[in-house]
């Protein structure tokens, strides 16, 4: 009878023990928060479970990137692409791993999307031409993947991408730079890197950085291909590293935008064919500017971006708190419910996101994210598009006024405003 008492003295206190444990862990770790503004009524959630949302995003927008979809009792990925909320699931072989649309435009009223998704333990590089999906040629063992599109006017679709070698399980070798015209490879130089391409009266146009030298003693430059022929972009003299990450080709002027490296302090430019313009920079600022995407309207040249202000945030700006530790999912393709879930992810910082005008500054605002935001740009009949993805929330701006805030899917890797 003693004996049977301590056990059951054991249990409640061991009971007791994890009911201190769990009580301290949550206050702690606090509670999820994720507030909109006023008019939406979104209660923080702690367990899995759904909640809609009135937002709307202008239908020329397209945003590329992840979806869940239910089958029977469990939950998977797919790849999917967004216009404006409307989101449509993209075609994949049954039982693949993390389909991923990188990277979307629109031609001709068609949606053309590129990614990956993976099968037998081997990346599969893809694109979709509307719901047609045609996977593209990789070396056999090799993995890969799509981050890259252009379409000409006639038709012919261009896509960036690499492929590589695993070294062994579970690690990836030396990625190797290609492109594909519709679906046949052409592989680019061991020393070239790969960022973006553009295509023009039947020229293909592709930017990144070029490595000279090996190990410490290398230094690499931006650089961009005009068909086979290497074009050098303008640095100073003593820079240190270079790379291109946007480019496009307007009145058969190309114009790239990246930044390079000198004496350790990295600067953004863009260039008009091969002659250097620096972008302006706030007095102060953590790491480096982000380029994203360029376009050019009437002569003015525009570059969207962002800047790192502050690292590992928590609180609240705009109306908006980060939802630490917590990831919400859109679930149904339609837009009409998501749920939110809890993951372990770097502390955030708070980013500026900004565009040049020419070589001057627009700061739009600040927003929260682990990664620096997914960014796009576009000029119509005098009116200036922005949007920003922080991976949980997109942004979307007319003429430096915000125009919608709110969640669309699990993560979004590429936009591309319709104008």
């Amino acid at each position: 009878m003693i004996k049977k008492k301590c056990r059951i003295m054991k249990k409640i206190n061991t009971i007791i023990l994890f009911f201190v444990f769990f009580t301290c862990l949550n206050a702690c770790l606090g509670q999820p928060q994720y507030t909109q503004p006023s008019s939406v009524d979104i209660t923080p959630i702690e367990t899995i479970s759904t909640y809609s949302t009135p937002f709307s995003l202008p239908s020329f927008i397209y945003s590329a990137g992840s979806g869940m979809i239910q089958t029977d009792s469990s939950w998977r990925t797919t790849a999917r692409f967004w216009q404006g909320m409307v989101g449509i699931d993209l075609p994949t072989p049954e039982r693949v791993g993390f389909p991923t649309a990188r990277a979307i435009t629109v031609a001709n009223g068609i949606v053309y999307t590129a990614g990956f998704y993976r099968e037998n333990r081997t990346f599969k590089p893809v694109f979709w031409q509307g719901m047609e999906r045609i996977d593209l040629p990789i070396p056999a063992g090799a993995s890969g993947s799509a981050y890259a599109i252009a379409v000409d006017n006639d038709g012919t679709v261009y896509i960036l991408g690499d492929f590589w070698f695993p070294e062994h399980l579970g690690l990836r070798g030396r990625r190797q730079s290609c492109f594909w015209i519709n679906n046949k490879r052409f592989d680019l130089s061991e020393d070239f890197h790969a960022r973006a391409i553009a295509v023009y009266n039947g020229t293909i146009y592709i930017a990144g950085s070029y490595r000279y030298g090996n190990g410490i003693f290398g230094t690499s430059a931006p650089v961009f291909f005009q068909g086979s022929e290497k074009i050098n972009l303008a640095v100073p003299a003593g820079t240190s590293s270079g790379i291109i990450f946007a480019i496009t080709v307007y009145n058969g002027i190309v114009y790239t935008a990246g930044d390079y490296t000198i004496d350790g302090v990295t600067k953004p430019a863009f260039w008009r064919g091969t002659e250097r313009f620096d972008l302006s920079v706030p007095s102060e600022f953590l790491g480096r500017m982000f380029i994203n995407t360029i376009t050019v309207a009437e002569g003015t040249v525009y570059v969207s971006g962002s800047y790192a202000v502050e690292r590992g945030v928590r609180g609240n700006i705009a109306g908006e708190t980060y939802p630490i530790g917590y990831r919400i999912i859109n679930i149904s393709a339609n837009m009409d419910n998501y749920m939110i879930y809890p993951v372990r992810s770097p502390l955030p910082s708070r980013f500026m996101i900004c565009y040049w005008r020419g070589t001057d500054r627009v700061d739009l605002g600040y927003i929260i994210s682990v990664h620096p935001p997914v960014r796009a740009i576009a000029v119509s009949d005098g009116m200036v598009f922005n949007v920003a993805d922080s991976g949980h929330v997109m942004y979307y701006w007319e003429n430096n006024v915000l125009k919608f805030s709110g969640t669309i899917g699990i993560g979004i890797d590429d936009v591309f405003i319709d104008k």
